[in-house]
């Protein structure tokens, strides 16, 4: 049985009643409880945390997680940084920012549209006000999807004329499906660009992708998407020189640059690791 008091996290009533009125899906909610205890149960506001991790942590599928990690910092509930291209999580405390489900004059939710409202209030939207906010949402995602586009040019992989539907297409797919972000998407561009330098005098050169084959072809023979072999723990991850040859090797905190024999054996250690570390700490007490 748990003692509460030797081993608690404070969290504040104000966030706790703010989030008995906020509508999340049972996984955003595992995430958060996740996102506290390693933020809030050690007197921190923020802590890097792995997709990896939080999967072990919640029982939940890795992309379940990525996706609605993905929609928990659009709501900014979350906060997202970046660290050496490690991601670091934090709760936003300003409930007043949170994007939450909007409800309509006669109290009910109104489905899928995310507007901004003040705890404790009901949004007063009409249909056309929610409608025109839709369009506007659609839009501006549709400019920061761009901003990969943009960021693709810069590295000088391919130098595409213009950015084109496929092109739109095949990014908002992979970050609806995998949960990318746009960070993460850019991220994941400049892991390519690395590659691509590295084994350009190899056996076995990795060729510039063109930006609709990155994020919306499959691998040859495989199931996944192209870009998704250079995420944390995938084929492209790091490629370094040993002895002229270029090997996959991974790169995690804790790892350091080495070389597995066998790679998902590695991943898994290093997650039972740091469960075992966060075990530890637990039991000090926070």
């Amino acid at each position: 049985m748990a003692d509460k008091d030797k081993n608690y996290t404070k969290i504040a009533n104000e966030i706790l009643e703010s989030m008995a009125k906020t509508k999340l899906s049972p996984t955003q909610y595992r995430i958060l409880f996740v996102v506290w205890r390693n933020t809030y149960g050690y007197q921190r506001e923020e802590h890097r945390m792995s997709l990896s991790y939080i999967a072990s942590a919640t029982g939940c599928d890795k992309r379940s997680i990525q996706r609605e990690l993905k929609k928990m910092i659009e709501m900014k509930i979350l906060n997202e940084s970046y660290e050496r291209q490690t991601r670091v999580l934090g709760f936003n405390k300003n409930f007043d920012q949170w994007l939450t489900i909007g409800k309509t004059a006669n109290g009910k939710t109104a489905n899928g549209e995310f507007t901004k409202k003040t705890i404790g209030k009901i949004a007063n939207n009409t249909i056309g006000e929610i409608a025109n906010q839709k369009r506007k949402n659609k839009e501006r995602t549709k400019e920061n999807r761009k901003e990969v586009f943009d960021y693709y040019l810069s590295l000088g992989l391919i130098q595409h004329k213009k950015y084109t539907p496929a092109m739109d297409n095949a990014i908002k797919t992979a970050m609806e499906n995998y949960g990318y972000t746009i960070q993460y998407c850019k991220i994941l561009l400049d892991r390519h660009k690395r590659v691509v330098e590295k084994t350009k005098n190899s056996e076995y050169p990795v060729r510039p992708r063109p930006l609709h084959e990155f994020f919306g072809q499959k691998v040859y023979g495989g199931k996944h998407l192209i870009c998704a072999d250079y995420e944390e723990g995938g084929r492209y991850y790091k490629k370094l020189e040993d002895d002229g040859v270029y090997t996959r090797v991974i790169d995690l905190p804790g790892l350091g640059k080495r070389k597995p024999d066998n790679l998902l054996e590695r991943v898994k250690e290093r997650e039972k690791e740091e469960a075992e570390r966060m075990a530890r700490e637990a039991s000090h007490g926070a």
